[in-house]
């Protein structure tokens, strides 16, 4: 069941689905939030999907994919989230602009720049 949470998050069902990978299933939102309730959980977080922006969340929150290669598909963007003792997390997303840094963005490096968006999971 672990696997499966972290392999294949699908918005298509509400509930649990083969996955068209073989061996493993897709879960829906609803199957996200019966899991975290039932193990006292706040956010599954999980990675092995590029994302355009390098992180999304699922459409009912429960689920947050990272993806943290850069223009591992030509043009995504790249994340990571750290949290702290209390649950508060934040996502840093290295957004990537041809050759040139993002404006407005807090540190850059060669054609990457660096933001943070802070996640309360202190609830």
């Amino acid at each position: 069941m672990l696997y499966d949470l972290l392999a294949d998050p699908t918005e298509a069902v509400p509930g649990w689905i083969p996955s068209d990978r073989g061996k493993t299933f897709s879960f829906g939102p609803t199957a996200a939030e019966l899991f975290c309730a039932h193990n006292k959980v706040r956010l599954i977080v999980r990675s092995h999907q590029v994302v355009d922006d390098g992180y999304q969340f699922n459409s009912n929150g429960g689920v947050l994919t990272v993806f943290g290669v850069p223009w591992y598909k030509g043009s995504n963007h790249a994340a990571l989230v750290c949290f702290d003792e209390d649950g508060m997390g934040t996502i840093k997303q290295v957004e990537v602009v041809g050759n040139k840094c993002a404006s407005g963005a807090h540190t850059s490096h060669q054609g990457m720049a660096l933001w943070s968006a802070a996640i309360d999971l202190s609830r």
